[in-house]
């Protein structure tokens, strides 16, 4: 008589792998078909498991979508977004975060925000976004306690200095010619500062050439 050899357990480790698979798939799939229009069938086939085990971890299309949105700001928020005393170091470490998080998430954010409207249980979906920036505007709140940033809203100082990001991010989803456009960091930053540290560094002052010839002091 043949014994059938008894399957292997999932480990905890299967388990998160299963998990980070549906995630990915989630916000590929939501991005490219909106909320309305995508299935939990199709994200399961893009992630390569059975809908039963989507269900077992997220429980429904909006709670997957939700996790979805948390799980791409969590990549970076911890690594992004901290208070060292050291303002162009915090700021940009804060750009670069939340750079990385536009370029991979664009399409998924503008397409959840979009929906948003339209169906109410998405509602914690876009806080997602909203404390990322509440985290943001705290290290700001504390560079502006030290003196080194201007007195203002947080968010008055933070939406400048992120916007243009998430905004060039999804600007290449319609238009692939820009795709070759770069914030770099450093100088983002830099620009900023010019504008809203209290003690802002002194600029460059460029003089105009003369033309030759041209002797009129």
């Amino acid at each position: 008589m043949t014994s059938l050899a008894a399957a292997p357990k999932k480990t905890p480790r299967d388990a998160a792998a299963t998990r980070a698979r549906v995630l990915q798939a989630a916000v590929d799939v939501f991005a490219d078909a909106g909320y309305a229009a995508t299935t939990t069938r199709a994200i399961a086939e893009r992630a390569g498991v059975n809908e039963v085990t989507l269900f077992r971890h997220f429980g429904s299309k909006a709670d997957l979508l939700v996790e979805a949105m948390a799980s791409s700001v969590g990549k970076f928020m911890p690594d992004a977004i901290r208070f060292t005393g050291d303002l162009e170091e915090d700021l940009v470490r804060l750009v670069r975060g939340y750079q990385e998080f536009a370029r991979t998430s664009a399409r998924f954010i503008a397409t959840v925000l979009s929906d948003v409207p339209r169906f109410p249980e998405l509602k914690s979906a876009a806080d997602v976004p909203r404390k990322f920036l509440a985290a943001a505007a705290a290290v700001i709140v504390q560079h502006q306690q030290a003196g080194t940033l201007q007195r203002a809203h947080p968010l008055a100082i933070a939406a400048p200095l992120l916007a243009p990001l998430l905004l060039l991010a999804i600007a290449r989803q319609v238009a692939p010619e820009i795709a070759a456009v770069e914030i770099d960091p450093v100088e983002h930053v830099r620009r900023f500062l010019h504008g809203n540290a209290a003690n802002p560094p002194p600029q460059t002052k460029i003089k105009a050439k003369r033309p030759k010839g041209d002797t009129h002091k």
